[in-house]
């Protein structure tokens, strides 16, 4: 899928940040970030959830 898509040159690095999966894309020459990572999504959702759910802790 990469080599379909991205058309400048690219270099694929592991990394040790990314805990659950998923990728991050960055094209420095266009200034390009992309984070598809399952991490980002969670935390994505949690937010969303705690933000929405009206839902609380008692004490």
């Amino acid at each position: 899928v990469i080599q379909q898509t991205i058309t400048s040159d690219y270099e694929i690095e592991k990394t040790t940040h990314i805990h659950l999966g998923g990728f991050e894309a960055f094209i420095v020459k266009d200034g390009v970030e992309i984070d598809e990572t399952i991490d980002t999504k969670l935390k994505e959702r949690k937010d969303w959830f705690f933000k929405n759910s009206k839902l609380f802790i008692r004490k």
